[in-house]
């Protein structure tokens, strides 16, 4: 699925600084990024409005990223009509709309819900460190396996009995895995990360 991502031609230094983790943190700066959820028998069509057509091309629980101006689009499809959008940047920041007014603009006509992930929370890891250390936290039932987790690809896991998407795709070029997961429980989940780690 790695072919169908865009080309990084214009990727801003600027924006991919904002990733940049604190030192003592092994996550990733994620208050640039945005959660959105679009449900509905129009969900793919959303989708090819805002990304392209390739994104009916995606089989479920695999992804795309396209780049642009230092604004991202990460899509997941999690079923046929369901799909979850991953947004770095804004793109009021480059003179256009910003996502919500995108968002609205795109799906007028369509049947299909979409709305930020509020009751969700999202952290992401490098990929050296994921590999570290997702496989000794998290939980996946066979046969799947994290160590042989493709790119833009997603798997449903537990840490510590608690529910978790695993995503790994490539976040402004970096390679990356995200753990979404309820917002009540991200906490637990980021100490257990934080915790492995230190060991």
């Amino acid at each position: 699925m790695s072919k169908l991502s865009s080309e990084q031609l214009f990727l801003t230094k600027a924006a991919k600084a904002l990733l940049d983790k604190e030192e003592h943190s092994p996550f990733l700066n994620l208050s640039q990024y945005q959660l959105w959820e679009l449900v509905g028998v129009d969900g793919l069509q959303l989708v090819k409005r805002l990304v392209s057509d390739v994104a009916a091309k995606i089989a479920p629980f695999q992804s795309l990223d396209f780049i642009f101006t230092g604004y991202q689009y990460s899509v997941l499809r999690l079923c046929e009509g369901r799909f979850r959008l991953g947004l770095y940047g804004d793109l009021g920041t480059y003179g256009g709309l910003n996502f919500e007014e995108a968002i609205a603009s795109a799906k007028i006509g369509l049947q299909v819900w979409a709305k930020p992930c509020g009751t969700m929370q999202t952290i992401a890891l490098p990929k050296a460190t994921a590999l570290n250390l997702l496989p000794r936290i998290a939980v996946v039932k066979p046969p799947h396996c994290l160590q042989r987790l493709s790119p833009n690809c997603a798997v449903p896991a537990t840490v510590h009995e608690i529910p978790v998407l695993i995503w790994r795709h490539r976040l402004l070029s970096e390679a990356v895995f995200e753990l979404h997961s309820a917002v009540q429980d991200a906490e637990t989940i980021g100490r257990a990360a934080a915790q492995t780690r230190s060991q």
